[in-house]
């Protein structure tokens, strides 16, 4: 059985240009595309909320939901969340910050996929704007998988990278083992950005020790209204 990973940068639930809630609508084009792992940046919380917009409305279909705060802003917080069908054994919150001004991070949480008996660890992260925070973030990253996770354990790294240049993908794949799956299925990265007219390939999906088939940027009208990102989805085998 294939297991189906979507990637997306929700824009805090407001419409492209953060003028309208599209929470709901986001939540139903979610659940339309029936991925099993979400794997989502820039989610919303709130100030005096208990829980984060969108995986509040995503939590009967996907109970296994871990949601962390990256950057604490006075109306709320934003941050990046895994949300799954599939139960999560344990996972860590990793500060990525370059600099006080600008606050990054990442979460790993780590799976176990019943049907294979396996565990799957999966990483969500969202990068900075400046070329020397992306790659100061890539490092610090890369040596974490080396360092924390099992040489023999499958990886999922998805998320926003901001990388227009297109230059952490070798460098992911040299220290750390990472495969991209667009780059590797059609020869380039998917451009997800902006979603009314995708120019720039920000949002990345890597692997590791998996079977990867149909990466794809999900298109449809109802996406393309629902933030300034388009999804990205894949289908991955042990």
């Amino acid at each position: 059985m294939p297991i189906s990973v979507l990637s997306y940068n929700i824009h805090w639930g407001l419409s492209a240009f953060k003028k309208i809630n599209v929470t709901d609508s986001l939540s139903t084009f979610i659940h339309k595309a029936k991925p099993d792992i979400i794997l989502l940046q820039e989610l919303w919380l709130p100030k005096g909320k208990l829980e984060y917009l969108i995986a509040e409305t995503l939590k009967e279909v996907w109970p296994h939901q871990i949601c962390v705060a990256t950057c604490l802003l006075p109306l709320g917080n934003q941050g990046n969340g895994i949300l799954s069908r599939h139960e999560i054994l344990n996972w860590k919150h990793i500060d990525l910050s370059y600099s006080r001004h600008q606050s990054r991070s990442f979460v790993h949480a780590r799976l176990w996929i019943e049907e294979e008996q396996k565990v799957l660890s999966l990483i969500c992260t969202h990068f900075g704007l400046k070329r020397s925070e992306r790659m100061f973030q890539a490092v610090v990253l890369a040596d974490y998988i080396q360092n924390e996770i099992d040489g023999d354990e499958a990886i999922v790294l998805g998320g926003d990278f901001n990388d227009w240049r297109g230059e952490i993908t070798q460098f992911f794949k040299t220290r750390a083992g990472l495969s991209e799956v667009f780059k590797e299925t059609y020869g380039r990265h998917a451009k997800s950005y902006p979603a009314l007219k995708p120019m720039l390939a920000l949002d990345r999906m890597y692997v590791r020790g998996l079977q990867f088939e149909k990466p794809r940027v999900l298109k449809d009208a109802g996406w393309r209204g629902s933030s300034d990102h388009l999804p990205l989805a894949v289908d991955l085998r042990f």
